[in-house]
Order: structure tokens, then sequence, then C-alpha cells
């Protein structure tokens, strides 16, 4: 068992915060939490965080239906399509199928040992929790098919925490497809 779980939201949020202390106390496992006297993580459940987490819900619904309606591949189910995910497997099928003009809406990333032995990190220690990108733009490139990963913001304004998720988000897709 991992003593600390990061995603790269959280390595994100690192970034905007410039707190080292924020990354460990929000990574750190149950037990390593206990070891280390780190208080219970609450979660913000205030009437502006959920507003502010409703308002992104309903801006990706309105994304989905008008600017990707008939290409965008979202998960099946019952809920509301921002609660949605696809699996790691059908994700990895869709990886291998979905043609160009297509969008995979919130697939399953998990990080495979390439990606843990090519940046040296100690599985052990530190492992990357499964990821859930907003958006894999499926291209035809110049060489072929091209993924491309998009965060949806409501927002125009591209913050540096924003860059360094999609980043990680990229990064971890490329190792993706080349286990695939």
């Amino acid at each position: 068992m991992p003593k600390f779980w990061v995603s790269p939201s959280q390595v994100a949020r690192f970034y905007f915060h410039e707190c080292d202390r924020y990354l460990r106390y929000r990574s750190a496992s149950k037990e390593q939490r206990a070891l280390d006297d780190i208080p219970k993580f609450e979660v913000d459940r205030s009437l502006l965080t959920r507003a502010v987490l409703e308002g992104g819900s309903a801006w990706e619904e309105r994304l989905l239906d008008r600017h990707l309606a008939g290409r965008v591949l979202v998960a099946d189910g019952n809920g509301a399509r921002p609660d949605r995910r696809h699996s790691a497997d059908r994700t990895l099928e869709l990886l291998a199928t979905a043609g160009p003009g297509q969008v995979i809406y919130q697939p399953t990333l998990v990080a495979p040992k390439t990606f843990y032995d090519r940046y040296g990190i100690d599985a052990a220690l530190v492992s990357f929790t499964d990821c859930h990108p907003d958006l894999v733009m499926v291209e035809e490139g110049d060489d072929g098919i091209e993924l491309r990963v998009v965060d949806a913001k409501a927002s125009e304004m591209m913050k540096l925490s924003h860059r360094i998720q999609v980043g990680l988000y990229s990064i971890l897709l490329e190792h993706v497809v080349a286990e695939l």
C-alpha cells in the first residue's frame, strides 16, 4: 500500500498554493495520516462550494449538448453526465477505436509501470490515483490519429495550475497509449 496518493489535480493545486504541507496532507494515505498525526481531511460542503460545483456541472452539460453533440462518447449510466466516467477497460477500447472528430468524455487513465519507471517514481511510496481528464479529442494529424487532452473550464483564463493538470494528463495518456 503506497504511503501517498497523488493526482494531476492535486499536483496542480500544489503549484497553485505553493505549499509543500498542503500536498503532503492531501496525498497521505489513511495509514500515513495516522503515523504522521495529520488531521482528518474534511470535504468543503459550503453553499459556495456546492454552487461552484453545480455551476461547473451545468456548464459541462451545455458543452456536451451545444458544442460536442453527436460526437462525444459519454459513459453509460443513469446519473448526470458529469457524474459518469468510463471504466479503465472501456477507455482502452475507446482509445483503440474512436475516430477523428470523436471526443471521449471523462475517460479513466491508470498510470502504467512505464510511467513510474520513466520518471523514477517509487510506486511503493507514491502512486497516482485513477485519473479522469474531462475530454480526450481524437483528431486526424499529419501522421495519423492524434489525441489531445482538454480540461473543460467555464472560464476563458488558463491558469498555470490548469496547464500543469493537462500536462500530466497528457503524459499519462502517452504512456497508456504506448502500453495499448
